[in-house]
């Protein structure tokens, strides 16, 4: 076994990029730039909203959608002249105020004709439905339980 030399990382040291940032810090940074990483079951509702997207006889349906603003939403499909966006949330999303500034930032950004699909699981539609009401987003979001 060779011994540690004075540059490399002792176990439970804090470890900086060369930017001085942590690099716990550093991936996190990179993970809300680049998007989170997916879930197996965020990844499941994403294809499941995919596929309700196709059984609408919505086209041209894609995971993940282009970026649209600063945004990559997890679906977009054509219908007719206009393009519709979706994205997959798991009941647990909606106790987070980073759901609500993410749908606000959404709905900020998509034209006022546009709304935004949410798939979401059957078995949390009453709790999404409640935080899209008191989050006054009843008009633009469509929610759809997968």
């Amino acid at each position: 076994m060779q011994a540690a030399d004075s540059t490399s990382p002792r176990f439970g040291a804090l470890v900086s990029a060369p930017s001085g940032i942590p690099l716990w810090s550093s991936r996190w940074l990179v993970g809300r730039m680049v998007g989170k990483t997916e879930s197996a079951e965020h990844e499941r509702m994403r294809k499941a909203l995919a596929t309700w997207f196709t059984t609408q006889g919505l086209s041209n349906v894609k995971t993940p959608a282009d970026p649209v603003a600063d945004m990559v939403p997890d679906v977009q499909a054509d219908y007719f002249a206009k393009i519709v966006y979706g994205e997959a949330k798991l009941c647990e999303d909606f106790a987070s105020t980073d759901t609500k500034d993410e749908l606000l930032s959404y709905c900020g950004s998509l034209p006022s004709e546009y709304k935004l699909v949410l798939g979401i699981p059957k078995a949390c539609e009453p709790l999404a439905q409640r935080a899209l009401t008191e989050w006054g987003f009843t008009h633009r979001i469509q929610l759809v339980g997968l």
